[in-house]
């Protein structure tokens, strides 16, 4: 019976797994469902089968991240709200999606279903993303469309936001791209042609998504790929500012949109203005260093600071920057272990990529990249925040961290028999 469950159990992690990562593109509560689900069959795995997920290379991450968890835990039990607090915390549990995706990474024919599941349902739900903004179909929404500058609509797909669409479809392109562009070797033409199809569709619905933040975090992340790759990937680089520039010189809604709002964004007198939003953010920073106000309380906390008068829109409920929104609701500690956490991603992810040729340097190359555009849209944005877009991070960090796990172990093995 045992060895019987044992192994039937890898199969239903799997698939379950995948329809989480399918349905990161359209739907956050069969997200949950479907990972929840993978978590029970992977935790019932680990204690029939007794391995520790959370040793070797990637100790040092997951010790980071439960500390970062512990601190946000303690700042919502020491606040004034310590039981909605505690409750807003649930949310953190998307970090378990990381253990599951690196385990499965291990399995070269589940993680070529999985790429290639993301990549299909990344086309597809991007495509319905270029429809809408065209024909304004909006399926499961009660909510209408909003226009477009020139014509048409601003595109959310089925999320809630044209911005939570936009930093999604953004970070899932650069990560395709990346890895389409990247594997020469590991994957065979259709399936290269398909990831890269895949993240140019994702491209061009973030496009039409009108999100300024979004769209600069995807340009600069494509830079980068072509800087790093060296002088023969330049040749992109070039490429991308060329299509930039004929995008702001044809779309003139984008233009119009830029050239509209940059003055607000950059004042630091209208409370729309970045500069605003994070000088009265850092107030609260200030005035609760160590355990922030409590996740929950942003909203309330920062109001009190406003005129009166102040129009609701205007009333944010986040920070609107990842760093200053953790430091504000959690503390300064907090966003020290986030930023640790990340630190180590990024290294990880860097480190492979610069090392030895090999089976899973694409994928450390593509986790990097994918990371890489989400930190900047979270410059503007609380992305960590927005938990569709944060999911799809989970899955790219798992497919990153699983592949430094494993060229990590290949390179002890080696230097072993050397």
């Amino acid at each position: 019976m045992k060895r019987a469950v044992i192994r039937l159990l890898p199969g239903f992690i799997f698939v379950f797994y995948l329809l989480y990562i399918i349905s990161s593109t359209f739907s956050i509560a069969i997200t949950q469902i479907t990972l929840g689900l993978s978590l029970i069959g992977f935790l019932i795995f680990i204690s029939i089968k007794p391995f520790n997920p959370f040793c070797g290379s990637l100790a040092r991450f997951y010790q980071i991240t439960a500390l970062y968890i512990g601190w946000i835990l303690l700042s919502a039990l020491t606040g004034p709200t310590p039981v909605e607090s505690a409750i807003a915390v649930k949310e953190e549990w998307l970090f378990l999606a990381i253990p599951i995706g690196v385990y499965l990474y291990n399995h070269d024919q589940y993680r070529r279903y999985l790429i290639t599941a993301f990549a299909v349902s990344v086309a597809i739900v991007a495509t319905y993303g270029i429809i809408q903004h065209f024909f304004g179909i909006d399926w499961y929404h009660t909510k209408s469309l909003k226009p477009a500058p020139n014509s048409g609509y601003l595109v959310r797909g089925n999320f809630p936001h044209p911005l939570t669409f936009g930093n999604f479809f953004a970070v899932a392109s650069g990560f395709l791209i990346t890895l389409g562009i990247v594997s020469k070797s590991g994957f065979d033409r259709r399936l290269r042609v398909l990831l890269v199809m895949g993240g140019i569709i994702a491209g061009g619905a973030v496009m039409f998504s009108y999100s300024r933040g979004s769209i600069i975090a995807l340009l600069f992340g494509l830079l980068f790929l072509s800087f790093i790759q060296g002088r023969r990937y330049w040749v992109y680089g070039f490429g991308i500012i060329v299509i930039a520039v004929g995008v702001l010189i044809f779309s003139q809604g984008l233009s119009d949109r830029i050239e509209r709002n940059i003055q607000r964004d950059l004042s630091t007198n209208d409370e729309m203005g970045r500069p605003f939003i994070w000088e009265s953010s850092l107030h609260l920073v200030v005035e609760n260093p160590v355990f922030g106000v409590g996740r929950g309380n942003f909203p309330a906390e920062y109001a009190k600071r406003l005129p009166p008068d102040v129009e609701p829109k205007k009333k944010h409920v986040h920070a609107h920057c990842d760093l200053i929104n953790i430091a504000a609701n959690e503390g300064i500690p907090a966003m020290l272990f986030y930023i640790s956490f990340w630190l180590i991603a990024l290294f990880s992810f860097w480190k492979g990529h610069r090392g030895p040729p090999g089976t899973h340097k694409c994928y450390l190359t593509a986790a990097l990249i994918g990371s890489v555009v989400f930190f900047i849209s979270s410059i503007t944005e609380a992305t960590f925040a927005d938990e569709e877009v944060r999911e799809m991070l989970m899955f790219v960090w798992a497919i990153g961290l699983g592949a430094w796990y494993k060229q990590y172990a290949q390179n002890i093995i080696s230097n072993k028999t050397s």
